[in-house]
């Protein structure tokens, strides 16, 4: 596809003076297993009961959602069950808490997340087994603190400097790039013009 654009552009007779951004939102991760939060909280009488817990999975993560977000004995219950997992299961998440939820601007209807670990995803199943094999492939959705997850970032054109290596940056900082490689005038809540890339 990539192919295809850049012989439009050439096509086009305007290939030497355009800038090309070729990047995504999100690597992905190998993973074999399953785990199925809530059926924990079904064989526990929590599920969509009283207490209307319910896990939302989104692939390597997973947000608890409750009747009330303010009912901690409740949210205190469904991590005391985690917890009290065996070890060997425990290695397939990381509790986050909602103190953490807030710092990364999650949902603030969620009361607790689940971060998996690399080989796992999380589903939706309510029955079944806890953990189950899953068909080998790709997945998302990791929390973004290990490299697997990172995706990549390639820019050229008349606006980028050559050769250049950038370490790492966000998604969150294309907007400023591309505002300025645009001549527009953006203020961006919260990407940065990363320096090294806009030749000057």
């Amino acid at each position: 596809m990539i192919g295809v654009v850049l012989k439009s552009l050439k096509d086009a007779g305007i290939a030497t003076n355009t800038n090309i951004i070729i990047t995504g939102d999100h690597g992905f991760v190998d993973a074999t297993k399953n785990f199925s939060p809530n059926v924990l909280l079904q064989q526990n009488q929590l599920y969509n009961t009283e207490a209307k817990m319910k896990f939302q999975a989104a692939g390597g993560a997973a947000f608890l959602y409750a009747g009330d977000k303010n009912d901690q004995a409740a949210i205190d219950r469904v991590k005391s069950l985690l917890n009290a997992l065996l070890p060997e299961q425990k290695k397939a998440f990381r509790i986050i808490e909602r103190e953490e939820l807030t710092r990364i601007g999650a949902n603030p209807e969620v009361v607790l997340g689940l971060a998996m670990s690399k080989d796992y995803v999380a589903t939706n199943n309510v029955k079944g087994e806890l953990f189950s094999a899953k068909k080998p492939g790709g997945a998302h959705g990791y929390y973004p603190d290990f490299a697997e997850i990172n995706t990549g970032f390639i820019a050229y054109g008349p606006g980028i400097n050559k050769n250049r290596v950038i370490d790492q940056m966000s998604i969150k900082d294309m907007a400023p790039l591309i505002a300025k490689l645009l001549g527009i005038t953006f203020k961006s809540p919260d990407g940065v013009l990363i320096p090294g890339i806009i030749r000057k």
